[in-house]
């Protein structure tokens, strides 16, 4: 039986008690398991959703947030993940599908997987993707519009290597350059990138910015169009460079996980480390409001400055070790900051985090992806992961539940939830969007998917973890 396409039919109530079953004795799972939904064949990893937008694409960055919750529960599929991500990391330099060396992709479609055509709708999209990223009239599409994915592939290349073993470094696979490499190069290729970019920026820190002028705009987890935004709702200028907050975490334990691995490069690669920290809290700290601007950027004279708004990408930074390698004191200091914000009533609610503050609600001008009204379990995951590293073990489990509950409640794995100002959850996707839509005239609503990967994995951590 084809779990994905049954698990799409079964009706929310049928979905909710197959769920809470499992929730109520996850080791007796009666031979269910919710990642058969989006299980890509041989050694593919995962597939993004099991909607009709993601259900046969590979994402780079969803594929290591899988990766991520699952290492110490599902070490064949996040092996299987590492290896899938080596064979698709850039080799040369391509315009338009910003490829580069060292660089892992963003995402990934193909013809066909294991033999088997995916979907006139699927094709549909893998053909408009190929028009403006490249590839056009091949079999597949490889873009690699990410620029948090390479650190946190080298992150978790490095954390798969601290619990078991270096093993994985000496085994071989054929890349898209048609040659043989280890996953030590390709751990070494990945490094490179980023030193790289480093060296590029003016910050000294990992700045993105497209390469092709139709290209994803914001290279970041959050990045829809408004991912990033001023106060006043106005756009960065996407041409210049944006310093993401959670990035430079991303990158600070890249490096040092390198670090234990390649002894040779460990001095210099702490320096940047140590540099990056210090730039993180010299600039990206917000006196007036005790928290962590969104990212940096630059204003018409090409100085640095914060993009201000009140978003849930400071509190990632929890889930680094940037944080908990300062001082004590610095450390106690900033993590309690960020918890005091990001658990206030500017981004809580009954099914987790907000994406951005209430206070900014009217921003853009409509209800967005990554905005005051959407709560992704996702996001909301690894802040709870974030609080555990920091002893805020009330905290994350109170996080942790919410994510369960929703989850039960809405009887899916949704990509989001939206959630009113007024604390309303919204758990059945169509009735959201049937009453945002009034809500939101002129906007394009955007549309949960169901059955998204990283929602399923979030839900896996906590329960076979308990919360570990």
């Amino acid at each position: 039986m084809d779990f994905s396409k049954e698990w799409s039919v079964k009706n929310s109530q049928d979905r909710s008690a197959l769920i809470k079953q499992f929730v109520s004795n996850p080791r007796l799972n009666n031979g269910v398991d919710f990642l058969n939904i989006v299980l890509a064949p041989h050694g593919w990893g995962v597939y993004a959703s099991n909607g009709r937008n993601f259900k046969y694409a590979v994402f780079g960055r969803d594929s290591l947030v899988v990766a991520d919750d699952l290492i110490t529960t599902h070490k064949e599929l996040v092996h299987d993940i590492i290896i899938m991500l080596a064979k698709l990391q850039g080799h040369t330099i391509n315009q338009d599908t910003e490829e580069e060396p060292g660089k892992i992709h963003h995402e990934f479609r193909s013809l066909s997987f294991d033999g088997v055509n995916i979907p006139d709708y699927s094709l549909g999209i893998l053909n408009n993707l190929q028009r403006i990223w490249g590839n056009e009239g091949s079999h597949t599409m490889i873009y690699y519009g990410s620029y948090d994915a390479t650190p946190l592939y080298a992150r978790l290349v490095s954390k798969y290597v601290s619990i078991y073993g270096d093993s994985i470094l000496s085994e071989n696979y054929i890349g898209t350059d048609e040659e043989t490499h280890s996953i030590k190069d390709s751990l070494k290729n990945a490094l490179k990138w980023i030193i790289n970019k480093l060296d590029e920026s003016s910050l000294g820190l990992l700045e993105y910015k497209r390469m092709n002028p139709h290209g994803i705009e914001n290279q970041a987890w959050k990045d829809s169009r408004t991912g990033y935004l001023r106060a006043d709702g106005s756009l960065p200028d996407f041409n210049k460079g944006i310093a993401s907050i959670e990035i430079q975490g991303y990158v600070y334990d890249a490096l040092i996980g390198a670090s234990r691995i390649f002894n040779e490069e460990s001095n210099s690669w702490l320096a940047l480390a140590g540099y990056i920290s210090k730039k993180v809290i010299d600039w990206y700290y917000m006196e007036d409001v005790g928290y962590f601007a969104q990212a940096l950027d630059f204003d018409d004279k090409d100085k640095r400055q914060q993009i201000n708004t009140l978003t849930s990408n400071g509190a990632l930074l929890l889930n680094s070790q940037l944080l908990f390698d300062l001082s004590p004191s610095e450390r106690d200091f900033y993590v309690k900051k960020i918890a005091d914000m990001i658990l206030s009533e500017e981004f809580m609610t009954d099914a987790g985090i907000r994406s951005r503050a209430i206070r900014h609600e009217s921003i853009p001008g409509f209800i967005d992806y990554h905005g005051s009204y959407t709560v992704w379990h996702k996001e909301t995951n690894e802040i709870a992961k974030g609080l555990r590293l920091h002893n805020f073990t009330l905290q994350a489990s109170d996080l942790e539940k919410k994510i369960i509950d929703s989850i039960v409640k809405a009887g899916e794995f949704s990509e989001f939830l939206y959630v009113d100002i007024d604390n309303k959850v919204w758990y059945d996707r169509l009735e959201a969007i049937h009453y945002f839509s009034l809500r939101s005239p002129g906007g394009n609503l955007p549309i949960p998917e169901p059955g998204q990967a990283w929602s399923i994995s979030a839900f896996y951590r906590i329960c076979l973890n308990q919360g570990q």
